[in-house]
């Protein structure tokens, strides 16, 4: 089964799967903030269910994780890189996986796709082995797959890979080597350039190639600008939330899709999964998904410019000494430079590997400032704390982008 967001019907199926399990439910989600999704893991280890959940550090702070910290069936993945899976395995017979992270935002604002997978054992022992060597602490690297190609029959075959252990960029690359026809794909972040290159040669092959790339990612090390100076067609997603797919359609026979961003950090640091399905029908259901994107965002129009006076002013990404160790000393100043109070409740303010932090209820008084901190604290009229346990903003080059709470970009400063 393939499944696409937004669309409230994707939770409603995973909260049936888990009210389903008799075994175990074991499942690795880079972030997780649904308390419908919490309670449904609650009520199965109740009954009698194994369940363990894992998920990324920096995103333990939230009502439903404490739900889960509570009931004692979630970790934090205790690595400085990413533990950036999204997948959850049941019983021996379920595998669902995918770019959808069980939150309000992936489920109900953002563009992903889930793949779920039934009956397939060789399936469930791969992810099974990664779950476990998360589970016990094994982070960055393990185990090779055990079963990288699975073979269901002449229309429908399986291939499963880790990072960093699998080196999956060299798998994607081998697989979009082999396109004949027409190459789909639809990414949140893009910077890796053995892809961008193989995806190059196959257009002066001839091949079509087509690509959506969620427009806060397009710029600084993205291969926007390096495909479309070769001709390529690309566009940048025009979902005022997020465009967070990383999939790829070949011939409309194949799908890469999974957790994996096309960049080296998920090759060689984070921990990630990619699934690459060859069936007609599957690929069939990603292409179609792909043009209706293309079709409305082909012609992109300009992100509305709020008047409100409202302003990046200033971003203080550089702590004094180690960065994770004063994390108070990283921050963001917004300002109103306008002539009347502007309510900042629900707007957000991201980075540009899409951390996000949310404005509580909170207004900006004209030719006032608030600054947010990355650390921990007491908000009050004057500053806010995003909670982080790990610095935020990348010392080297980052973008920050300030939001409405309608998504309309009202400012960014980039550095």
């Amino acid at each position: 089964m393939v499944y696409f967001t937004p669309n409230g019907q994707v939770l409603d199926r995973l909260i049936e799967l888990i009210d389903g399990a008799q075994r175990y439910v074991y499942a690795a989600f880079y972030d997780l903030d649904l308390e419908d999704i919490a309670e449904a893991l609650i009520d199965a280890k109740a009954r009698g269910v194994d369940v363990k959940v894992v998920v990324d550090s920096d995103n333990m702070d939230n009502p439903a994780i404490r739900m889960l910290l509570n009931a004692g069936v979630v970790v934090g993945d205790r690595d400085p890189d990413f533990m950036h899976n999204k997948f959850i395995i049941i019983d021996d017979e379920i595998v669902w996986t995918g770019s959808m992270n069980p939150t309000y935002n992936g489920v109900y604002r953002n563009d992903n796709n889930v793949v779920v997978v039934s009956n397939l054992p060789e399936l469930v022992e791969d992810f099974k082995q990664e779950f476990n060597e998360l589970w016990n602490g094994v982070y960055g690297g393990g185990t090779p797959v055990p079963y990288p190609e699975i073979t269901v029959n002449s229309t429908f075959s399986v291939e499963v890979y880790f990072a960093p252990e699998d080196d999956v960029e060299e798998r994607i690359v081998e697989e979009l080597a082999s396109a004949k026809k027409a190459i789909y794909f639809a990414t949140f972040v893009f910077t890796s350039k053995p892809i961008a290159n193989v995806l190059i040669d196959k257009h002066d092959e001839g091949v079509v190639v087509n690509g959506i790339y969620e427009s806060f990612q397009a710029g600084g090390y993205s291969t926007y600008s390096l495909l479309e100076a070769h001709g390529i067609e690309v566009v940048k997603d025009g979902n005022p939330a997020v465009m967070h797919h990383k999939f790829f359609v070949i011939d409309n026979y194949t799908v890469i899709t999974g957790s994996f961003n096309p960049t080296r950090h998920a090759n060689e640091a984070n921990d990630e999964n990619v699934i690459i399905i060859h069936n007609r029908l599957v690929a069939e259901r990603f292409a179609v998904q792909f043009k209706t994107m293309w079709s409305e965002w082909y012609t992109i129009k300009p992100t509305p410019t709020a008047s409100l006076k409202v302003v990046i002013y200033h971003v203080h990404y550089d702590a004094e000494g180690n960065d994770n160790e004063n994390l108070n000393d990283e921050y963001v100043v917004i300002k109103n430079l306008g002539d009347t109070a502007v309510d900042l409740t629900g707007w957000t303010l991201r980075d540009e590997a899409g951390h996000t932090f949310t404005f509580p209820q909170f207004t900006l008084d004209a030719g006032a400032t608030v600054t947010v901190h990355t650390g921990s604290g007491i908000n009050t009229e004057t500053h806010l704390y995003w909670g982080k346990s790990r610095a935020v903003w990348n010392n080297d080059h980052d973008t920050a982008y300030l939001y409405d709470s309608q998504g309309n970009l009202i400012d960014k400063k980039d550095w």
